[in-house]
């Protein structure tokens, strides 16, 4: 039994088990950012820093890619985008324009 081998791949699964806690992470802020009034009145809103930091962390978790062949993960980076894309257009988010 090749122990090297069979170490390789726990490492691989725990780097994605990582990113995936932080890009669920990501998911749940972005859930309790933009539930109504009446279900957070309890409780505290995140920052919607807090769901731009945890999506980053994602990103930079993400295993690398071992040859070409292999997809490259994109969901951190789609949910980035939109929650920005969605941040700008309710006006929460300011973009500056630099020429």
């Amino acid at each position: 039994m090749d122990v090297s081998n069979t170490s390789s791949r726990y490492h691989t699964v725990s780097i994605l088990i990582l990113f995936s806690n932080h890009y669920m992470l990501a998911k749940c802020l972005w859930k309790m950012y933009s539930c109504g009034d009446s279900i957070a009145e309890n409780h505290r809103r995140p920052d919607y820093q807090e769901i731009l930091d945890a999506c980053v962390q994602a990103i930079d978790t993400l295993p690398e890619r071992k040859d070409n062949r292999q997809e490259a993960i994109l969901e951190p980076h789609y949910k980035l985008v939109a929650i920005v894309h969605k941040l700008v257009k309710r006006r929460k988010l300011q973009v500056g324009v630099r020429l």
